[in-house]
């Protein structure tokens, strides 16, 4: 069971930064085609 224990935090700890990592590329690149779809709507009138 210790093995176990120590196992889990580090591997929790390295998924919740890549999922950090992902998450704020998500929303970075969410941003990004927000602002395009802006500047496309703005062209468009």
């Amino acid at each position: 069971m210790k093995p176990v224990k120590l196992k889990m935090p580090s591997e929790s700890l390295s998924d919740g930064i890549l999922f950090g990592l992902e998450n704020t590329y998500a929303v970075l690149s969410l941003k990004e085609k927000i602002q395009k779809t802006k500047a496309t709507g703005i062209y468009r009138k």
